[in-house]
């Protein structure tokens, strides 16, 4: 693993109780959730990429019911705390970068706020990683900021790519996806603008 992705890494699992306390709007992408379920058949498989403690799980358990979800994160900490409150579902620990250490067979991504932690120079391999887990026409969901939610510091070191949403649809376009719906997600955050895409890959 490296560097940057021990930073990330580190600070979750070191935060990853405080968030699952003070973090817990499991509705908070509501809207977009629903346009992302009409992508897919009943009983399509899921992977909820950067799930941390299992905070959209409820979409999933009642909006998504028909939908069959694992999870994936890189802190092991998040982790247990979604599988301790969700026993019944599949977790997976990994790296986005680390082809090794993810699921296969999905028809779905379900990446809300996590992609951003991974630098930009290395999103060709991120990209290539998560096409090949899909199987073919699969859907991804996706989001990003256009600016980072707080300054950097000793107490917040994690990563942050930022994307203009010019920079997001060359991308799209550079890996021919076809971009389904976007759109912006309410700016409670603690910055200004996040970005939501729903894209099918070829």
């Amino acid at each position: 693993m490296d560097k940057v992705q021990k930073v990330n890494q580190k600070y979750y699992n070191a935060n990853a109780k405080r968030w699952a306390e003070i973090k817990t709007h499991s509705f908070y992408s509501e809207k977009e959730f629903k346009k992302f379920v009409t992508y897919f058949k009943n009983g399509a498989k899921i992977l909820d990429v950067g799930c941390g403690y299992g905070r959209d799980v409820p979409l999933f358990l009642g909006i998504g019911r028909k939908l069959k979800y694992e999870g994936f994160d890189i802190s092991e900490k998040f982790l247990d705390i979604a599988e301790a409150r969700y026993p019944q579902l599949k977790f997976h620990c990994g790296n986005l970068l680390q082809i090794e250490t993810l699921p296969e067979g999905f028809d779905g991504i379900w990446a809300a706020a996590v992609l951003q932690h991974v630098p930009e120079k290395d999103w060709s391999v991120m990209l290539d990683n998560l096409e090949k887990i899909l199987n073919k026409r699969g859907v991804i969901y996706f989001t990003l900021p256009e600016d980072r939610p707080n300054p950097a510091s000793k107490e917040d070191p994690r990563h942050f790519s930022l994307f203009t949403k010019a920079k997001v649809h060359t991308i799209i376009k550079d890996r021919k996806w076809t971009l389904m719906e976007e759109g912006i997600l309410p700016a409670t955050r603690g910055t200004s603008k996040w970005r939501w895409y729903i894209c099918k890959f070829q």
